[in-house]
């Protein structure tokens, strides 16, 4: 696992929680540098092996709604999202967040 010296967010140690967890089960993660310039993506991390940037979204609220949410704000800073569920939320509630057909558009 990597960390770029310019990966400073609020959102920070979050992050770095859900790349050592991934780093664990074999991803290779590469936190990537914070570009706040309007209307650009800005993934979180970059998946070596998988050659995809990656969005992560922390889960705190046990409802189908966060999920949907965390969906929708992520579907704009990268093409693929990882959810770390850090709450006690349904595993159906969890299924119903990501195939709601209306939450990407």
């Amino acid at each position: 696992m990597e960390v770029h010296i310019r990966h400073h967010s609020r959102e920070y140690v979050q992050n770095l929680d859900t790349a050592i967890i991934l780093a664990r089960h074999g991803f290779k993660v590469r936190l990537l540098p914070i570009d706040n310039t309007p209307h650009t993506k800005n993934p979180d991390a970059y998946f070596g092996d998988e050659d995809i940037q990656v969005e992560f979204k922390q889960n705190y609220t046990l409802t189908r709604s966060a999920i949907e949410e965390a969906i929708r704000k992520g579907q704009y800073q990268a093409d693929y999202i990882v959810i770390h569920i850090l709450s006690d939320v349904s595993a159906a509630d969890v299924v119903r967040g990501i195939t709601k057909p209306d939450v990407l558009y």
